[in-house]
């Protein structure tokens, strides 16, 4: 049984690869492809993910909060959703609650159903994957294992994944109101004027010095710019507020 594993940035890849190592230590006869490993140097990147779009027989897309909107996870997701029935593609979201997907009902992966990447949502994510093989394992005996030996290996792997972007969404979830309208403020100007200008030191002092500690601004005389760190949080910031409406 082959499964197609999508994914992209550094989190999600994470993610994924330890899905690759962990899914046939469950079920040997399953087969994870993924494309960071799985397509040859030189290969035709379309041809090669057509063809593994063709011969998997299930999908995981492995999503985050920072590759909600990425183009790649957007491409791959409408050539999932044409080439698997909507039973065989489970979107698993890491650090990312199914409430907070369910608000994006115009995004491609909301006609999946999704699971979190917690104990009892990998569980049904494979019971889904068991019911799919050619010879399914029992149900009880998956579930019995699962909780007594797998369920501790993966989420072991999942614990010591700490990408740059999820730094920046734990950064984003950490950011004051006044905090943000700064960083909105020096983006808003850089768009505009090419620079990075703005000088709150009277309205916003201790907010400045935070971010300043923080790496996301710099002070240049009286004023502040953003950092490219700065730059970062604030787009993850934007993003969030655009997908939240």
């Amino acid at each position: 049984m082959k499964i197609f594993i999508s994914w992209s940035k550094e989190t999600s890849n994470r993610v994924a690869l330890s899905l690759r190592e962990w899914l046939p230590e469950v079920f040997p006869d399953v087969e994870p492809w993924l494309s960071q490993h799985d397509i040859g140097a030189g290969s035709k990147w379309a041809n090669e993910l057509g063809k593994a779009l063709e011969g998997s027989d299930f999908g995981i897309i492995c999503v985050t909060r920072s590759n909600l909107f990425s183009p790649w996870v957007l491409y791959e997701s409408g050539a999932i959703a044409k080439s698997f029935d909507e039973g065989l593609v489970v979107p698993l979201l890491f650090k990312l609650k199914v409430a907070d997907f369910a608000t994006n009902q115009l995004h491609p992966l909301s006609q999946f159903q999704s699971v979190e990447a917690t104990a009892q949502g990998v569980a049904k994510l494979l019971q889904s994957v068991n019911q799919s093989r050619q010879m399914p394992a029992p149900e009880d005996w998956v579930s019995r294992s699962f909780k007594k030996w797998w369920w501790p290996e993966l989420e072991n792997r999942f614990s010591k994944i700490s990408g740059s972007d999820l730094k920046i969404e734990e950064a984003v979830d950490e950011l004051s109101e006044k905090q943000s309208r700064i960083l909105r403020a020096l983006f808003t100007e850089s768009m505009q004027e090419g620079r990075l200008i703005s000088n709150y030191q009277t309205y916003y002092g201790q907010e400045l010095e935070e971010l300043t500690e923080g790496g996301y601004i710099r002070p240049i005389g009286k004023k502040y710019a953003l950092s490219s760190r700065g730059v970062e949080l604030t787009r993850a910031y934007l993003s969030r507020s655009l997908s939240q409406g």
